[in-house]
């Protein structure tokens, strides 16, 4: 059975998204808080249909059964060799470290019924293999989606584990955007979150592999 994440401490134990360069929580946190909103009942609803394609969304055949068999449509997300649209902050460090094995390997899945969102997973490619971790596959639930959407960038980092106080950035890039050092997102705005974010960096050793 799929072990759910209820709290950032959960999140931060299992080890989804790190160390540098993998960008599963840079991308977690941008999924709470710029592709989906909550209703009135508390239910998750996506800004688009993922069958169309927006921010690398593609259809996810579950061939292999690393989710439960479901009459809804799984798509999955997070390839940041396809994603354009997908934010600079966390794309430029696949850029940079494209031949580390880590740097793509984090995905989100989502169950949809059109735009209502049923379920957010979070998995891991296999290392050298075009398929996925089943025992580095989890849950995430509402309640922890809604706690990430009530923190910045910097402070999720912290919480789950991926920063520590000494290796927060210096911001040095000016842009246009959503301070989300000082705004929470209690709402149901879709956030468009500042590429300067940090440079969130660790030295690390490579290796060469290719993830599709």
């Amino acid at each position: 059975m799929t072990k759910t994440l209820n709290e950032l401490g959960d999140l931060k134990k299992v080890g989804f998204g790190k160390p540098f360069p993998r960008h599963g929580l840079k991308l977690l946190h941008w999924f709470a808080n710029s592709c989906l909103y909550f209703d009135n009942n508390n239910q998750m609803w996506l800004y688009d249909n993922p069958e169309e394609g927006h921010f690398g969304f593609k259809y996810f055949g579950n061939k292999t059964e690393l989710l439960p068999y479901s009459n809804l449509n799984y798509y999955e997300m997070g390839n940041l060799r396809e994603a354009e649209g997908l934010p600079d902050y966390f794309r430029d460090d696949y850029i940079q470290n494209r031949n580390d094995c880590d740097s793509n390997k984090d995905r989100i899945i989502v169950r949809v019924n059109d735009e209502w969102l049923k379920r957010v997973y979070v998995t891991e490619h296999n290392d050298g293999r075009n398929d996925f971790n089943k025992s580095a596959t989890y849950i995430i639930s509402k309640g922890l989606i809604m706690n990430i959407r009530n923190r910045s960038l910097k402070d999720f980092l912290l919480k789950t584990g991926y920063l520590t106080e000494q290796e927060i950035p210096v911001q040095n890039n000016e842009y246009t955007a959503v301070d989300m050092d000082n705004e929470q997102n209690t709402g149901n705005e879709r956030v468009i979150e500042d590429d300067s974010q940090g440079d969130f960096r660790k030295p690390k050793s490579r290796c060469s592999c290719t993830i599709l």
